[in-house]
């Protein structure tokens, strides 16, 4: 199976679950509403996930990972330092994730005091 075939397949196994999942979301509102448990529309929830803010800072992470190895890469100027690429781009793209964590902990707080 080639690379093609797969995400083909991937695709149609995403879109058949979806269907499904918005099918039985659609029946299930549909029951609650013949029963009047469901008779106005739900506010919208206040609750900020900062998505953002946590994508910007692993896209920075890695752009900062990807930097520095090809500068490191210059430098040593051998074939070796191949693993330097996806190495730094990973931790880079994890201490982007964990520094995210702690902003986003204080942007709640600050939220959660005003």
């Amino acid at each position: 199976m080639g690379p093609g075939e797969f995400f083909s397949l991937l695709a149609m196994v995403v879109g058949v679950t979806m269907y499904f999942f918005i099918k039985a979301r659609h029946t299930e509102r549909m029951a609650m509403i013949e029963k009047g448990i469901l008779h106005e529309e739900e506010p919208p929830k206040k609750r900020q996930s900062y998505f953002s803010v946590k994508f910007g800072m692993l896209l920075l992470g890695l752009g900062l990972g990807m930097t520095i190895s090809f500068f490191i890469s210059l430098g040593v100027g051998y074939p070796q330092s191949e693993p330097l690429f996806p190495a730094l781009m990973l931790l880079f793209g994890g201490v982007g994730l964990v520094s995210s964590y702690f902003i986003v902990r204080k942007l709640k707080a600050e939220d959660d005091i005003v």
